[in-house]
């Protein structure tokens, strides 16, 4: 710069107005060329109208008119909401917040509000806090939507599409719960609000009488959904000690005259046990246990209420027991049953003359009939799986059902002597 000032001193006869002017000149031209490019930023660049530049830059995306709305709830379960067992109020089980935890908030109002507050730990109730976008500021009295998303098990806050299921009930809860709340725009912020539990559990205890520990598959059934097209299904159902445990968790539902068949494991089984009514309510936030047991015994269903089954030769003892619940029975009088119900009987007889039951009503049967023919001391049946070479083995089941016009056997059932000699 001192070199340009120094040879322009150092040129003879300096026109000092001339100079002046072309000054004068070049920043009114360089003024107008700013101009011109300030006007164009302001046009193509709403956001950043304060800062112009002489470098190209990225076009923007133009402002999408949403405004944001900075939200905090204090959230707690509702006072209903916790898992109970049904008609009993003990054992309850309470979903637990984790920072995994989001709340999915949203409106069908003119606003549009819509967004995800996470999870806050560390207060007295559960809070979430976050900013919320809108279309425009919403009226105090807009309805708000809320639902919880656990995005640790994949749970985006909708109903269960299918019952899915639990090894236990803690799990079941943690996975499948579906909390929802509503309420007015202008209490939200800074207020508490709670969440109720859709969700309802189905608790099984299903015990195994005389079928190997393994691996088993089951599916549930009902009136309008056969074994094509059950209500669930799962291939990995446990079963130790003679034990199978899980927990069934499914959207608030009717099931119509449900069963539970049970398939696989090391012998292959394949059996059904019916449990509910006709018209058997499932109702959200409530916890069912359904207590039965698979046993290798011969059994009778009734397909329709008030069936009686009458059991013919009281001179040869029989126990038994309805829809596998409590302890083996000794028979003494008729036996009635509504329609979906079964009863099971096992006895120490070698051999059994012709009507061993009486039914009035149309029945199905299935199961090992070897289970009347026991062998054991005391409360020990041991189904026989061979007969002697005598006239009384020869003849055991000689005519048991002649002209037992009520007997049926169901399509997923077998009727068995399951004797290997």
């Amino acid at each position: 710069m001192k070199k340009t000032t120094a040879s322009l001193a150092g040129v003879e006869n300096f026109n000092m107005e001339e100079t002046v002017m072309k000054k004068i000149y070049a920043f009114l031209l360089l003024a107008a060329i700013a101009g011109f490019t300030l006007a164009s930023c302001s046009k193509t660049e709403p956001d950043t109208p304060d800062t112009p530049t002489t470098q190209p830059s990225e076009p923007k995306e133009p402002n999408s008119g949403k405004i944001k709305i900075p939200v905090k709830m204090y959230v707690e379960l509702s006072p209903a909401t916790k898992v109970e067992i049904s008609g009993n109020g003990d054992n309850t089980y309470n979903y637990s917040f984790s920072a995994t935890d989001q709340l999915v908030v949203s409106t069908g109002g003119a606003s549009g509000v819509h967004g995800t507050l996470s999870y806050v730990s560390g207060q007295s109730l559960y809070n979430f806090s976050g900013v919320l976008e809108a279309d425009s500021a919403p009226e105090a009295s807009e309805t708000i939507t809320v639902k919880l998303e656990n995005t640790t098990y994949k749970n985006t806050g909708t109903e269960l599409a299918s019952p899915a299921i639990s090894s236990t009930l803690a799990d079941a809860v943690r996975r499948y719960s579906y909390f929802t709340a509503s309420f007015s725009y202008g209490t939200a912020s800074n207020s508490k609000i709670h969440l109720t539990q859709n969700s309802s559990f189905i608790e099984f205890n299903i015990t195994l009488d005389g079928y190997a520990d393994g691996t088993y598959s089951i599916k549930l059934i009902d009136d309008d959904h056969d074994t094509e097209n059950p209500i669930v299904t799962s291939d990995d159902i446990s079963v130790s000690t003679g034990l199978a445990q899980f927990v069934m968790a499914l959207s608030s539902t009717t099931l119509k005259n449900a069963k539970l068949i049970m398939t696989g494991g090391p012998n292959l089984m394949n059996k059904s046990i019916p449990f509910g009514s006709a018209s058997t309510a499932i109702a959200a936030n409530t916890r069912y246990r359904v207590t039965r047991s698979f046993d290798d015994t011969f059994t009778i269903r009734a397909r329709e209420d008030g069936t009686t089954i009458t059991y013919n030769l009281t001179t040869k003892p029989l126990q038994f027991r309805i829809d596998g619940k409590g302890v083996w029975a000794n028979y003494s009088s008729a036996i009635s049953l509504d329609a979906g119900h079964y009863v099971s009987f096992r006895g120490k007889n070698k051999a059994y003359g012709e009507s061993l039951f009486d039914v009035n009503k149309n029945c199905y049967i299935y199961g090992n009939l070897m289970s009347l023919c026991c062998t054991g001391d005391g409360d020990v049946y041991t189904p026989r799986t061979e007969f002697a070479q005598d006239e009384d083995s020869k003849n055991a089941f000689r005519q048991a059902f002649y002209n037992a016009t009520w007997v049926d056997i169901p399509a997923e059932e077998r009727l068995l002597i399951a004797a290997d000699k």
